[in-house]
């Protein structure tokens, strides 16, 4: 699901990354404008990714604010033909969307689209593995024998912190350029499966959905991650469950 609607607020460590960012110079020649960079950029600070396959603008590519790792990466397989790779995130982003990188090639990864955009797996995509979002009270109730993991190295990781206040309030997402939908937010949350979508405001409003063998149903009971800087606290976006009715037997 996508976000929706403000102007956002970043805290005081992002914004003297984006301003440090702005203003770095390397032999007299500035590299950064506004987020943006040069192949030169990146090719210091990425030296082992091979820059000169890329399926993208470089230009695109733009600080998100927390560095490298700073952010867990999402969620899929990691099987790539007879390799088993290792993601990070880069700390930037394409079109408002999290850049990642595999450990192995240094390759960066389109989140949205699982596809190496940039180094030597140019054009490789990953299989998404299907992963379900929901308040912790309510995976307590429904597993109470349920496991927690958390990577090593990252106890203490501030989990339930938002770098990104009043992303989902927005007008329009954090640093992109380009067109905006017409007819819904920018920031709507939707949901998609298969070729067809519903805004999050519509199943809401519906509590269930049925098209055929699926059936959509909305709760109460999750924040939004992306409201205030403490997601407990963040505006109550509900919970989704997406179910395919088992074909029906014939007589």
């Amino acid at each position: 699901m996508r976000r929706n609607n403000g102007d956002m607020k970043t805290s005081p460590a992002i914004r003297r990354s984006l301003i440090g960012l702005c203003v770095l110079a390397v032999a007299g020649a500035a590299f950064v404008v506004s987020g943006a960079a040069g192949p030169m950029f990146w090719k210091m600070q990425w030296p082992k990714t091979d820059i000169s396959r890329t399926s993208v603008d470089l230009g695109e590519i733009r600080s998100g604010g927390p560095g490298k790792d700073e952010i867990p990466a999402i969620v899929f397989d990691r099987r790539v033909g007879k390799r088993v790779l290792d993601f990070g995130t880069t700390g930037n982003l394409r079109k408002s969307d999290m850049v990642m990188y595999d450990r192995q090639t240094e390759s960066w990864w389109q989140q949205f689209l699982g596809e190496a955009i940039i180094g030597e797996l140019m054009g490789a995509r990953l299989k998404m593995v299907p992963d379900r979002v929901e308040s912790f009270a309510r995976f307590a109730a429904r597993a109470p024998s349920g496991k927690v993991l958390v990577p090593t190295g990252d106890v203490r990781r501030a989990y339930g912190s938002n770098p990104y206040v009043g992303y989902d309030s927005s007008s329009r997402p954090f640093l992109y350029r380009g067109d905006l939908p017409k007819g819904i937010a920018p920031l709507a949350y939707v949901l998609a499966v298969g070729q067809e979508a519903w805004s999050l405001d519509l199943v809401r409003r519906s509590k269930r959905i049925e098209n055929g063998d699926l059936v959509i149903t909305w709760e109460p009971g999750q924040a939004s991650a992306l409201d205030q800087e403490e997601i407990h606290a963040g505006r109550d976006i509900g919970d989704v469950v997406v179910q395919r009715n088992p074909p029906r037997r014939a007589d």
